[in-house]
């Protein structure tokens, strides 16, 4: 059996507890939407930790800096982050270390998300290492953001 959807999956995972435990494994969850989601409450952000997905989807959502700041660690598998729409503070969470492995990056519409702005974000790392934030970076979408057509580094 494929569970075909999330909300299917979290139905699923009601029926019993060895239903629970086996539809919490992390190879039935490669993608989480929480596009337009309200509110984030921890325990879902804690959900999101013990299923370890590919791919996460925050845009829209009304996660916050320090939600973000404590979930963002906590996925090392972590591929593909969407955060379009969520404001540029938020944004800031991308900043860390922690991100390193992402290959690709969706910050379509957020605001303000200007040409210094995008520097920083893709600037190298500080400290004794000098090395570019994201090595692994294979796509940014960027539509919608009010950048200009100057060279940002």
């Amino acid at each position: 059996a494929v569970v075909s959807t999330q909300s299917t999956g979290a139905q699923c995972m009601k029926v019993c507890r060895v239903w629970r435990e086996w539809l919490s494994d992390p190879v039935f969850w490669p993608v989480i939407n929480l596009s337009r989601y309200s509110p984030l409450f921890p325990d879902l952000l804690r959900a999101v930790v013990l299923r370890q997905p590919s791919e996460l989807d925050l845009s829209y959502s009304t996660i916050s800096r320090r939600q973000c700041d404590w979930l963002l660690p906590k996925l090392p598998t972590l591929k593909t982050i969407r955060m379009s729409g969520l404001s540029m503070s938020i944004i800031g969470a991308l900043n860390g270390p922690h991100v390193s492995n992402l290959y690709h990056i969706d910050l379509r519409w957020v605001d303000e998300l200007n040409d210094w702005g995008l520097r920083d974000l893709l600037s190298v790392t500080s400290g004794r290492e000098q090395r570019p934030r994201f090595k692994d970076l294979r796509g940014l979408r960027l539509a919608g953001c009010p950048l200009t057509e100057g060279r940002t580094s």
